[in-house]
Parts: structure tokens; sequence; C-alpha cells
């Protein structure tokens, strides 16, 4: 369940006369943990929709081998690569390190150059560098990374993909350091009704180093009602603006920042 909550098609598969596979016939412990591998699935379903539709406009996969997103990279291409070859990236900005042996505390990831990441687990993001890691891996959550320069954008609540849809958007900035030692980073998420043929709308936003704008003006009916910036400790974050209003709550670094909290119409703070 937690390998499989990370693939494309996500379904449990059964056979007549074979031992129920449904979450709910395990115990407390184990339903909890495929319980929070689907959650992670469904909070990051705005993200799973744009990158299918992006398979569907620009033909690119949605699950992609390390060196399809770096074909520069010449370790992720080296016969020493079968070490971690069972890391995949998600689209551009998620690289998931299965655990695939039983009894497995730890796994080991290699992280592409040119980029830095952050690794998710239990809630708290914490920051690496590329190259070869062994990492911790919790038998609750398998471990995942998302790549510094990158905006998440994710529905939580709700018990279906059509509730998520009316929930209102919570939005991380994972900052990179840029040109000129600023931190930056950009993204954007494709919205439509989840039913019909009807063309959607897309919302960009991006961290400047000292601003978050954004550009929504087709996404009327989005709402945004958190913001987060997940950041290295050398991240200067006194000076920080949304539109011009200062920051005004943070927590220790490391952990989710809460930047924005008023619920705040998406086409209300288009860029200028």
């Amino acid at each position: 369940h937690q390998l499989g909550a990370w693939y494309p098609f996500s379904r449990n598969h059964n056979m007549i006369d074979s031992p129920d596979q449904d979450p709910g016939v395990y115990e407390e412990e184990t339903f909890g943990r495929i319980k929070r591998a689907i959650e992670i699935r469904y909070d990051l379903l705005p993200y799973w929709y744009t990158e299918f539709h992006r398979a569907s406009t620009l033909g690119l996969p949605v699950i992609r081998a390390t060196f399809q997103n770096y074909p520069t990279d010449e370790t992720a291409s080296e016969p020493t690569f079968d070490d971690v070859y069972t890391q995949f990236l998600v689209g551009d900005s998620i690289l998931v390190a299965p655990v695939v042996e039983e009894g497995a505390t730890d796994v080991d990831v290699y992280l592409p150059a040119d980029d830095s990441w952050f690794k998710h687990e239990a809630g708290v993001f914490t920051f690496y560098g590329s190259g070869l890691h062994r990492v911790h891996a919790s038998l609750d959550e398998l471990p995942y990374f998302v790549r510094a320069g990158t905006v998440l954008f994710l529905h939580k609540g709700g018990q279906s993909t059509k509730q998520r849809r009316k929930q209102p958007l919570e939005l991380q900035y994972f900052l990179a350091k840029g040109d000129k030692s600023s931190y930056t980073a950009k993204g954007s998420a494709y919205f439509d009704d989840g039913e019909s043929f009807h063309e959607g709308c897309t919302i960009e936003t991006e961290f400047n180093g000292s601003s978050i704008v954004f550009d929504a003006k087709d996404c009327k009916r989005k709402k945004i009602d958190k913001i987060y910036l997940i950041y290295p400790e050398s991240f200067d974050k006194t000076n920080v603006r949304v539109h011009g209003n200062a920051s005004s709550e943070w927590v220790d670094p490391i952990t989710l920042k809460l930047l924005f909290d008023p619920p705040v119409a998406a086409n209300q703070v288009n860029s200028t």
C-alpha cells in the first residue's frame, strides 16, 4: 500500500477465495500506516492531476527514472546506480525512495546533482544536498523528497476526490538558493471540474526572494487558506511579504512555516 500509493494507477487487486486485502481488515497499527499512505496521495491530488494534464498535453510520463529528469547526471546512468535503482520521480519535483526489503529501517537514495531536496517524514521536512545518502525509513511512512525550488499545491480534508476539490488550497514553497544568494521557488497547478471535458485553469505562483506573487486570474473559484515556506536554516525570513503584507507567524526552521493564514480568493491576489 505504501509504495502503491505512489503509482499513477493506485488500486488494490484481489481474486476470489483469496484473503481480504481491504485496509479495514488489518490490525490498528497496520491500518493506520495504510491510511497515512492514502492520505498523502490524496493531499497531493492537485500535483497528480497537474502531472496527468501535462502527460496528456505534452507527452511527459508521470513516473520517471532518475536519468530522465537528469540526463547529464553521469551518476544516474552508471552501473553502480543499481544500488538505488528502485527510486523514481513523480513528475519534476518529487522523488520517492521505496523500501523493498522486509524489516529495513533505512534506505539508500541518490539525490541528483545541481539540486537540493527536502525529505518528508511525519510532517517535518529536512534539507539535503545532492549525492548518495542513507536515510531513515520509518515503518509508518515511505521516504519521499521534494526538489528545492518547487511549489506544491495540496487539497487537505475530505474522503473523496470530489470533496477534496471543494477544499481551500494549501501551498508549500520549497526554497532553493538562486542567483545572488537569494532564495526562490515557483510552480503551477492545473484545475478543472474533474468530470467534464471543459477546459480548466492554471494557477501560477512564485517566491522571488522576498515576496510571493500569483497569477490566477482564470481560477476564480479556487481559494487559498494556508501558505508555508520550507527553507534551510540560512534563510532570512524577516522581510518576507505576501503582496505587501509582512509575515506574522513563524515556527522553528526545518518544520513547516505558516506564513499567510486568512482565506483569500486566488483571483484577488494576481501579480501586477
